[in-house]
């Protein structure tokens, strides 16, 4: 349209210029076709954002409906090889089973591809845990997919960074924590706070705590306690985070009681 009007302008502007009608000195029949002229163009081009945006949408419905087809495949390839047992035969390579199904050498090498796979592999380790779920680990720094992992947390959108954070933590991937500490004092405190997680997973502790530098709301320290708890973290100590000075007392003392609850109980009783 911006194309369009840059053409006829001028011209339009000349065959109009110092004319009381626009039927002045000028053939009818030239105006019209100028209109005329001007109508097709729009229409042509209408035409065409509606032909482009026809097939940007079948693609975008190709494209999804073959990753479907991909995730079920990759689904049934995990399920199968993870009922394998812990030998040499386990990883389906050596083993001929007909019923086992089986990568293709575009999987391991296509970069979408591999992002799906990955996907995939985290969600089912998710919902597995000793042997099995070390099998898991194993495929996953087997294929090299940890690049995936730190690709994603390299990104620009702040959801694949927090899933690229997902990754390192449920795969332990150690290379990543360079990446993390970056994110730690990030200003979007959603991507903070799930660093300030994934460190205190990692290092087993909560040493992270004194790096940060703003004060912690209550929904965040939620999130932390939560974090500690799950990991079942013994001799919690808050002193260091208290002498910086940084946080509220207030919500590291809430935090202390909510860890530590046979402490209270000992304080209570004594008083």
């Amino acid at each position: 349209m911006i194309i369009l009007q840059s053409v006829y302008k001028d011209e339009v502007s000349q065959l109009l210029a110092n004319k009381d009608n626009v039927t002045d000195d000028l053939a009818v029949e030239y105006f019209l076709s100028l209109i005329l002229n001007i109508s097709f163009g729009f229409a042509v081009l209408a035409f065409l954002m509606t032909l482009f945006m026809v097939l940007r949408r079948k693609n975008m419905n190709k494209n999804k409906i073959s990753d479907t087809k991909l995730m079920e495949r990759y689904q049934d390839f995990l399920s199968s090889f993870i009922t394998l047992p812990n030998d040499d035969s386990f990883i389906g390579i050596t083993k001929n089973n007909q019923n086992l199904t089986r990568l293709e050498p575009l999987d391991i090498s296509h970069t979408h591809r591999r992002k799906i796979l990955a996907n995939e592999i985290f969600k089912f380790k998710q919902q597995l845990t000793g042997q099995q779920a070390e099998q898991l680990s194993n495929y996953f720094y087997g294929l090299g997919l940890q690049k995936e992992a730190l690709d994603l947390v390299r990104s620009r959108s702040w959801t694949d960074i927090v899933k690229g954070m997902q990754f390192l933590n449920e795969f332990r991937i150690q290379e990543g924590l360079e990446l993390i500490n970056s994110l730690v004092n990030h200003k979007n405190r959603e991507i903070a706070i799930h660093a300030i997680i994934v460190r205190i997973s990692l290092d087993n502790d909560i040493s992270v705590l004194t790096e940060i530098e703003r004060k912690m709301d209550a929904w965040e320290w939620h999130k932390i306690v939560f974090e500690i708890e799950r990991l079942q973290l013994e001799n919690v100590n808050f002193n260091a985070l208290i002498m910086a000075q940084i946080q509220d007392k207030e919500l590291i003392q809430i935090a202390d009681q909510k860890l530590n609850p046979v402490l209270e109980f000992k304080n209570l009783v004594t008083f």
